[in-house]
């Protein structure tokens, strides 16, 4: 699983998995453009730097996703700005205020409207198998509780998928 994102949605999202039960086999990657946490909330700061820490999260900071394809072993192959590749099997971007579009395109995503983002409604899944979008990239209301409620649906789907 890739967590792609700075803030306080990517990291809960990120350690969220680790810590939930049932996922204690889940790798996750936190992928963010910044080489250091600066946006996140002291706590979810806390808490992503001690996974990254003691290595249960793996590190993909200060690097930018340049595109995404289908992976050969994963169900997606994430090209990175630094020449490294990683796959799989998931994707989310949690990234907020407003859309990523050339992330979006660069990703094989496909837009509609105001570059927002197509997805199912339920999962919060893109076109593309493996890749979930959520919080303010998918809506303009701008609250934390609705990416919450997002994330919710979306690692759901994600779980149910691993198993």
């Amino acid at each position: 699983m890739m967590i792609v994102g700075g803030g306080d949605t990517a990291g809960e999202y990120a350690y969220g998995l680790i810590e939930m039960e049932g996922m204690e086999d889940c790798v996750v990657t936190l992928n963010y453009r910044q080489a250091e946490i600066k946006r996140m909330n002291p706590t979810n700061t806390e808490m992503c730097m001690k996974y990254l820490n003691n290595g249960k999260l793996i590190n993909k900071l200060g690097v930018d996703v340049a595109s995404v394809e289908p992976g050969t072993e994963r169900a997606i192959k994430v090209n990175f700005t630094d020449g490294t590749t990683g796959e799989y099997d998931r994707a989310v971007y949690a990234l907020g205020g407003t859309t990523p579009k050339d992330i979006l395109v660069n990703s094989g995503v496909k837009t509609g409207e105001w570059d927002v983002p197509v997805y199912d409604e339920k999962t919060f899944e893109t076109n593309v198998k493996g890749l979930y979008t959520i919080g303010d990239v998918v809506t303009d209301q701008g609250s934390i509780a609705l990416a919450f409620n997002h994330a919710s649906d979306a690692v759901k789907d994600i779980a149910s998928k691993l198993k």
